[in-house]
């Protein structure tokens, strides 16, 4: 059929027009079409093409992008064809010497939309086909599993070849972990789950439960010396200085009632410093993690947090007033929040992931335990900001939390502890 992609007079590449050519209006086509696809503003911008009538399509349009030549199924045009084509294929392509003659799964063409490495896609020349196995590179991939659920977190997948640190290979056997999590948590989040009291109050459900078993099977193969610290099963001590911690579900109570927002979290403490955390929300399709000295990241963007420095300006998120009301801190809370732009009760782990992104300025939770703030601390120190208990001290061991952009910290830290 035939496609109208620009607008304005062009003459067709290569020579004249064919009979029944037209040339689209100028306001239609690509002509009109302006993506803006990045912070910087930059636009895609499209060529203006001929458009031919329907009769011409089979000429011009091939499904999969099949070579010119006859009309598949007609023996006599392919033997025709045939008979035209040179014995060293056509002229001037492929015919050198070192050219390959073929594209293979592995290959790749790149389409660039503006000069500059960074905006450079690349895709598989050989057509569609499993990616290249193992190998250097990076692709995205989307979860697999229960993490399939409509829009899945996709994450970076990085072989592992030589040269890649403990870290990268500790972060990847982090993934694999939460890959399982997700597994679970969605199993149990579609067909509805059972709850228990425990006895601080709180519930824990089945999927808590199965997922720290799950990843304590996981840790203590593959690395039998490590401790573990979970939310719901004994501590395992290990030898005493690198400890996994888990939160199997974060945002327990959102779970129970069909609420999306709930993740696994998991780190990795060595020597008293968090060195990698992961958030995974696998009914949000999201994803977010930090390496110590590599930054934060959500998939393939890498975050920062925002660079607002007035109070005034700032958006603020908070677990919910009632929890300041029980700690008796309510008088500060209500200063901070009446002196904000904006304040949001986005509570648990999205709160910091919201700062982490720059989508907030701060984060505050008055009761909270290390599991609850291990993977929230590198996550936000990576992407250039702050954690604190409410006095100041940076810890992720517990009590309460204020996690800031940093250019805030302390104006926030002033208000809730002089009210």
């Amino acid at each position: 059929m035939g496609l109208a992609v620009g607008g304005g007079e062009r003459a067709r590449h290569g020579g004249g027009r064919l009979p029944g050519d037209r040339v689209a209006p100028a306001g239609e086509g690509l002509s009109r079409l302006e993506l803006g696809h990045h912070a910087s503003g930059q636009s895609l911008r499209g060529r203006a093409r001929i458009r031919r009538p329907a009769a011409e399509a089979p000429r011009l349009h091939r499904q999969g992008g099949a070579p010119a030549g006859p009309v598949r199924g007609d023996p006599a045009a392919a033997e025709t064809d045939r008979a035209r084509r040179p014995a060293g294929g056509r002229p001037g392509r492929g015919t050198g010497p070192g050219r390959r003659r073929g594209r293979g799964p592995g290959d790749q063409r790149r389409l660039r939309l503006h000069p500059g490495r960074e905006h450079r896609l690349r895709l598989p020349a050989g057509g569609p086909g499993p990616a290249r196995a193992g190998g250097g590179g990076r692709s995205l991939r989307p979860l697999d599993g229960g993490a399939g659920q409509g829009g899945a977190p996709l994450r970076s997948r990085r072989g592992a070849g030589a040269g890649v640190s403990e870290s990268e290979q500790l972060l990847a056997f982090a993934q694999g972990c939460c890959d399982a999590a997700d597994r679970i948590a969605m199993r149990w989040f579609l067909k509805g789950s059972r709850a228990q009291r425990k006895p601080d109050g709180s519930y824990v459900t089945p999927a808590d439960t199965e997922i720290e078993r799950e990843l304590r099977e996981r840790i203590l193969a593959a690395y039998p010396r490590h401790g573990i610290l979970g939310e719901e099963l004994a501590q395992e001590a290990g030898d005493g200085e690198t400890r996994w911690i888990i939160d199997p579900i974060d945002a327990t109570h959102s779970f129970l009632r069909g609420v999306p927002v709930f993740a696994t979290l998991l780190a990795l403490e060595r020597a008293s410093e968090v060195l990698l955390g992961v958030i995974s929300a696998p009914a949000m399709g999201r994803r977010w993690h930090a390496r110590r000295g590599a930054g934060a990241w959500s998939g393939e963007r890498r975050l920062q947090v925002s660079r607002v420095s007035r109070l005034e300006q700032a958006q603020v998120f908070y677990a919910s007033r009632t929890a300041f009301v029980k700690v008796g801190r309510a008088a500060g809370f209500d200063a901070v929040v009446s002196s904000t732009w904006r304040d949001r009760g986005f509570g648990d782990f999205w709160g910091y992931t919201l700062v982490a992104e720059g989508a907030g300025e701060a984060m505050m939770e008055p009761e909270l335990a290390a599991w609850d703030l291990a993977a929230p601390m590198v996550l936000i120190e990576e992407a250039g900001g702050r954690l604190t208990d409410l006095q100041g001290r940076r810890t992720f061991s517990g009590g309460d939390a204020l996690a800031s952009n940093g250019l805030l910290h302390d104006t926030i830290l002033s208000a809730l502890n002089r009210a």
